[in-house]
């Protein structure tokens, strides 16, 4: 698709007066004309992805005048279609992480797995179904991926091996330190407990 049809050289021209910081009384309509934009060129998303999307390019468009990285006078419309661009491809590699561990966060199989687990383990008390599977999405969303392949490999172990795998059978197995799966596995339990506190 043409990467500036005429009917977004308005989106562009108000792009570059928000680079010179010019016009931020007007990001309401900014990002109005940003949506529209990325529902023309990428139709196959949901209007409140769009709109996620939305606010997610628009804070980093925003850093990025703010930290002095936009030249206004250079091609900041061009900047603003490498973070659409660069967002909708983070998103998309999430939703496909989460697609690819379906089975995992399937309630009957995370049963079974947490069905009898000791005090060691970093689902204990707290690891009820429901927390498990938040406390999966909330790793992805916070892009913490070694969180949830460690927490997933755990799942994984429990079920394959018929008990609480140690840390340095899960760092064998995905190729990480011993201690890497000590902090992921913190982190983790720092999930549960923090989604635990909000239900």
């Amino acid at each position: 698709m043409d990467g500036n049809p005429s009917r977004w050289i308005e989106l562009e021209d108000e792009a570059r007066k928000i680079a010179r910081n010019e016009d931020d009384q007007n990001l309401a309509e900014f990002s109005s004309q940003l949506e529209n934009q990325i529902r023309s060129r990428y139709p196959r998303i949901s209007q409140l992805e769009a709109q996620e999307i939305t606010q997610d390019v628009l804070l980093r468009y925003l850093k990025l005048r703010d930290a002095n990285k936009l030249d206004p006078d250079g091609n900041p419309y061009g900047y603003l279609q490498s973070i659409i661009r660069t967002t909708v491809i983070d998103r998309h590699r999430r939703d496909s992480r989460l697609a690819r561990y379906e089975e995992t966060l399937d309630p009957a199989r995370l049963s079974f797995v947490l069905g009898d687990r000791n005090i060691d383990d970093p689902f204990h008390d707290s690891g009820t179904i429901h927390l498990v599977q938040a406390a999966l999405s909330r790793a992805v969303e916070a892009k913490d991926y070694t969180a949830f392949r460690v927490a997933v490999c755990f799942l994984d172990k429990s079920e394959s091996d018929g008990r609480t795998p140690s840390n340095r059978a899960i760092a064998d197995e995905l190729q990480v330190s011993h201690t890497g799966v000590a902090k992921a596995l913190k982190r983790f339990r720092d999930y549960v407990i923090e989604i635990s506190g909000s239900v």
